[in-house]
């Protein structure tokens, strides 16, 4: 449940997700609805084509074999199809989100030059990150832009470690949120960014990186990166 404690002056409105839930919609946030993978395409196409969304998503972290799991032909494909024509009903197109693994940058410059120099007409570059460094991070961000040259959104990050070490103290994240969030406000190709999460389930995340309240509205967390 989205509650009307979500919305601020840094909110810009826009909600990431496979479905537009009524609590976003009765808050007047604009829906951007994500074609999370293939298995997703019957209901994409009979709930978000025939419509005109703001802006449409491509496929989460297809580069991951747990994810939507496509090689970049496929995702080619996939965009191409269901993604691509609603272009021409006015909607900003945002790309698949890969992760900071090596392997989502490589697979997005796979993407890239299948399309060839068009670029499968994509707006925004979408991206996730995990790991426990603000300066990783920013360098990351810096990075892909340098490599694609498109505006960005990070549409998933957390102060979180996923490769075997210790995780990030209490201080760790409240420092992160500072550091990343100032860097975010100062990028002027950082368009969005949305951090990991608000939500009840932290799905396997550090839970001190939890942006959500038991009754839905947003904690001490979530009210620093909302500015409130």
């Amino acid at each position: 449940m989205v509650t009307s404690g979500w919305i601020s002056g840094r909110v810009s409105q826009r909600w990431c997700s496979e479905l537009c839930p009524d609590s976003a919609q009765g808050l007047g946030i604009t829906c951007c609805p994500m074609l999370w993978g293939w298995n997703q395409v019957g209901q994409w196409q009979s709930d978000v084509m025939n419509t005109n969304p703001s802006c449409v998503m491509g496929p989460n972290e297809p580069e991951i074999a747990g994810e939507s799991n496509m090689d970049a032909g496929s995702g080619v494909s996939i965009w191409n199809q269901y993604i691509r024509p609603m272009k021409a009903k006015g909607a900003t197109l945002i790309s698949p989100a890969t992760t900071s693994d090596p392997n989502g940058k490589i697979w997005m410059q796979d993407f890239f030059q299948i399309c060839g120099g068009n670029k499968c007409d994509v707006d925004i570059l979408a991206c996730h990150w995990y790991d426990i460094s603000g300066d990783a991070l920013i360098a990351y961000l810096n990075d892909l832009h340098d490599t694609f040259g498109l505006p960005m959104w990070l549409t998933e990050f957390a102060c979180q470690n996923f490769n075997g070490g210790a995780q990030c103290s209490s201080g760790d994240v409240w420092g992160f949120q500072a550091q990343v969030t100032a860097f975010m406000e100062s990028a002027d190709y950082m368009l969005m960014f949305m951090p990991f999460g608000a939500m009840q389930d932290m799905q396997g995340v550090n839970t001190l990186n939890q942006l959500m309240n038991p009754d839905g509205s947003p904690n001490a967390l979530a009210k620093a990166y909302l500015g409130i």
